[in-house]
């Protein structure tokens, strides 16, 4: 039996999240993106992981509702 992953690399985020790499990339650097692990202190060497459940409640927090019109 296969134990789902909790922790996500950024590629595997950015297809979970339909987002491309390089826009979810922008969006962290600019802090605007879902919470993230970063382990390592080298802002562009360090591993990144994201967790399913930040990324669902960030996509969730991100629901826009209609009025209705154009």
């Amino acid at each position: 039996m296969q134990m789902e992953k909790q922790y996500l690399t950024a590629r595997e985020a950015a297809e979970y999240t339909g987002i491309s790499h390089s826009h979810l990339a922008k969006l962290r650097h600019n802090g605007k993106g879902a919470p993230f692990v970063r382990i390592g202190e080298s802002q562009t060497k360090a591993i990144i992981r994201y967790r399913k459940k930040d990324l669902d409640e960030w996509l969730s927090g991100n629901t826009v509702q209609t009025s209705g019109g154009l």
